[in-house]
């Protein structure tokens, strides 16, 4: 299962679904594919890709069931996920799928080669809060008449309210990182001083 993302940072919320995942037996493995330059985060500053992947090879470090690639941060130009999926099941068969937010099931007609992605690959849409999942007519719409058939690979579990934003609202504040990161990414982000002038 490949779950993307800037990560920046990987936060308890990415944990704890990753985790729910697992143990309920949705998936037996889960790799974390940190984005190089998201498309979608183009006017935005994103920390530097060694910081990033660090935190997330220290997060996961004592389960063998979570494993990190830094294929996005090693190419050049833009991270797209129609590509990124080609290369890993390229690597490691037809079986590869993506697990996305429900926010991002919600946008996922405005992805590059949208309906081609969604042809050729399978999905796991975890429920965000707050977020309504599109309707199987606009699926349909945006999509093609199979988008419908992603409502049927939504999975439900526990809701996590924490956002990478919010961690480095939290180090801009002065505040505690507990339970918003695990410790060893705390101990980091003070150590390298990472988000100090995060505005």
């Amino acid at each position: 299962m490949i779950f993307g993302g800037t990560f920046d940072p990987l936060h308890l919320g990415h944990l704890g679904l990753a985790r729910h995942l697992l143990d309920g037996g949705h998936v037996t493995e889960i790799m974390f594919v940190p984005a190089g330059i998201p498309p979608h985060k183009l006017a935005a500053r994103v920390t530097d890709a060694r910081h990033r992947l660090q935190m997330i090879e220290l997060a996961i470090a004592h389960d063998h069931r979570m494993t990190v690639s830094d294929y996005e941060l090693r190419k050049e130009g833009l991270s797209f996920t129609i590509d990124m999926v080609a290369h890993f099941r390229e690597q490691l068969g037809a079986g590869v799928r993506l697990l996305i937010g429900g926010d991002s099931l919600a946008e996922l007609a405005s992805w590059r080669r949208a309906r081609e992605l969604m042809e050729s690959t399978q999905f796991l849409v975890y429920k965000r809060p707050g977020v309504a999942a599109p309707t199987a007519g606009e699926l349909d719409r945006e999509l093609g008449p199979t988008g419908h058939l992603l409502l049927d690979q939504v999975v439900e579990g526990p809701q996590f309210e924490i956002s990478s934003t919010a961690v480095r609202r939290a180090v801009v504040e002065g505040r505690s990182l507990a339970g918003l990161v695990p410790d060893c990414i705390a101990d980091y982000i003070e150590e390298h001083r990472l988000y100090r002038d995060d505005g």
